[in-house]
Protein backbone atom coordinates (compact mmCIF):
# COMPACT_ATOMS: atom_id res chain seq x y z
CA UNK A 1 0.00 0.00 0.00
CA UNK A 2 1.31 3.45 -0.82
CA UNK A 3 0.38 7.05 -0.26
CA UNK A 4 0.12 9.14 -3.39
CA UNK A 5 0.20 12.90 -3.41
CA UNK A 6 0.75 14.68 -6.69
CA UNK A 7 3.91 13.30 -8.28
CA UNK A 8 5.28 11.88 -4.99
CA UNK A 9 4.72 8.23 -4.04
CA UNK A 10 5.96 7.17 -0.59
CA UNK A 11 5.53 3.66 0.78
CA UNK A 12 4.16 3.09 4.28
CA UNK A 13 7.41 1.38 5.31
CA UNK A 14 9.50 4.44 4.52
CA UNK A 15 7.07 6.68 6.37
CA UNK A 16 7.14 4.45 9.47
CA UNK A 17 10.93 4.22 9.34
CA UNK A 18 11.16 7.99 9.04
CA UNK A 19 8.97 8.42 12.12
CA UNK A 20 11.06 5.94 14.11
CA UNK A 21 14.26 7.73 13.14
CA UNK A 22 12.79 11.10 14.07
CA UNK A 23 11.68 9.83 17.50
CA UNK A 24 15.08 8.20 18.02
CA UNK A 25 16.84 11.49 17.33
CA UNK A 26 14.55 13.28 19.81
CA UNK A 27 15.28 10.72 22.54
CA UNK A 28 19.04 10.84 21.96
CA UNK A 29 19.03 14.64 22.17
CA UNK A 30 16.85 14.55 25.27
CA UNK A 31 19.12 12.17 27.21
CA UNK A 32 22.50 13.30 25.86
CA UNK A 33 24.66 14.69 28.63
CA UNK A 34 22.35 13.64 31.46
CA UNK A 35 24.75 11.12 33.04
CA UNK A 36 24.90 11.69 36.77
CA UNK A 37 28.24 13.15 37.89
CA UNK A 38 28.57 10.45 40.57
CA UNK A 39 28.38 7.73 37.94
CA UNK A 40 31.45 8.91 35.99
CA UNK A 41 34.06 7.66 38.55
CA UNK A 42 32.32 4.27 38.70
CA UNK A 43 32.38 3.93 34.92
CA UNK A 44 36.06 4.96 34.83
CA UNK A 45 36.95 2.44 37.56
CA UNK A 46 35.10 -0.35 35.74
CA UNK A 47 36.91 0.51 32.52
CA UNK A 48 40.31 0.41 34.25
CA UNK A 49 39.38 -2.93 35.86
CA UNK A 50 38.40 -4.29 32.45
CA UNK A 51 41.75 -3.26 30.95
CA UNK A 52 43.68 -4.87 33.84
CA UNK A 53 41.74 -8.14 33.64
CA UNK A 54 42.14 -8.34 29.86
CA UNK A 55 45.88 -7.72 30.19
CA UNK A 56 46.21 -10.47 32.79
CA UNK A 57 44.19 -12.94 30.72
CA UNK A 58 46.29 -12.16 27.67
CA UNK A 59 49.68 -12.68 29.32
CA UNK A 60 49.25 -15.46 31.84
CA UNK A 61 45.61 -16.20 32.30
CA UNK A 62 43.24 -18.39 30.42
CA UNK A 63 44.65 -20.89 27.93
CA UNK A 64 41.79 -22.91 26.50
CA UNK A 65 43.96 -25.14 24.33
CA UNK A 66 46.35 -26.37 27.03
CA UNK A 67 46.46 -30.10 27.78
CA UNK A 68 43.81 -31.04 25.23
CA UNK A 69 45.43 -34.17 23.76
CA UNK A 70 47.00 -37.17 25.51
CA UNK A 71 50.01 -38.76 23.84
CA UNK A 72 51.95 -41.87 24.81
CA UNK A 73 55.37 -42.18 23.25
CA UNK A 74 58.37 -44.45 23.53
CA UNK A 75 60.40 -42.36 21.09
CA UNK A 76 62.89 -39.73 22.24
CA UNK A 77 62.84 -38.14 18.78
CA UNK A 78 59.09 -37.54 18.86
CA UNK A 79 59.38 -36.19 22.40
CA UNK A 80 61.83 -33.56 21.12
CA UNK A 81 59.34 -32.51 18.43
CA UNK A 82 56.09 -32.35 20.43
CA UNK A 83 57.47 -31.91 23.94
CA UNK A 84 57.19 -28.12 23.96
CA UNK A 85 53.61 -27.87 22.68
CA UNK A 86 51.23 -26.99 25.52
CA UNK A 87 48.29 -28.66 23.75
CA UNK A 88 49.64 -32.10 24.62
CA UNK A 89 49.89 -34.10 27.83
CA UNK A 90 52.78 -36.43 27.02
CA UNK A 91 53.54 -39.68 28.79
CA UNK A 92 56.98 -41.11 28.05
CA UNK A 93 57.14 -44.89 28.36
CA UNK A 94 60.30 -47.03 28.08
CA UNK A 95 61.63 -47.72 24.61
CA UNK A 96 60.01 -50.79 23.04
CA UNK A 97 57.09 -50.71 25.48
CA UNK A 98 54.42 -50.96 22.80
CA UNK A 99 56.09 -53.90 21.06
CA UNK A 100 55.95 -55.74 24.39
CA UNK A 101 52.37 -54.59 25.10
CA UNK A 102 50.58 -54.52 21.70
CA UNK A 103 47.14 -54.50 23.33
CA UNK A 104 47.44 -50.72 23.74
CA UNK A 105 47.71 -50.38 19.98
CA UNK A 106 45.06 -52.94 19.03
CA UNK A 107 42.45 -53.33 21.78
CA UNK A 108 39.46 -50.91 21.53
CA UNK A 109 39.01 -50.88 25.33
CA UNK A 110 42.12 -48.67 25.62
CA UNK A 111 40.84 -46.07 23.14
CA UNK A 112 39.79 -43.57 25.82
CA UNK A 113 43.20 -43.67 27.51
CA UNK A 114 45.00 -41.81 24.71
CA UNK A 115 44.56 -39.67 21.65
CA UNK A 116 47.84 -40.63 19.97
CA UNK A 117 50.51 -43.27 20.48
CA UNK A 118 53.89 -42.62 18.90
CA UNK A 119 55.92 -45.80 18.78
CA UNK A 120 59.16 -45.31 16.88
CA UNK A 121 58.11 -44.08 13.44
CA UNK A 122 54.50 -45.27 13.80
CA UNK A 123 51.66 -43.00 14.92
CA UNK A 124 48.41 -44.62 16.07
CA UNK A 125 45.27 -42.61 16.77
CA UNK A 126 42.54 -43.60 19.17
CA UNK A 127 39.99 -43.50 16.35
CA UNK A 128 37.90 -40.89 18.15
CA UNK A 129 37.13 -37.44 16.72
CA UNK A 130 39.59 -35.83 19.13
CA UNK A 131 42.30 -38.37 18.30
CA UNK A 132 41.79 -37.87 14.57
CA UNK A 133 41.98 -34.09 14.96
Amino acid sequence: MSVTGGNNTVSDEKTALGRILKISKWEIRRFAGTMDKGLIPIVAALFILLVVVMGFANTSGIHLEDNVYTIFTDSDESLKIIGFDSRFVIYKVPSGYFSQHPQYLLDPQYRDAFDLIVSGDTVTTSGTDRGNA
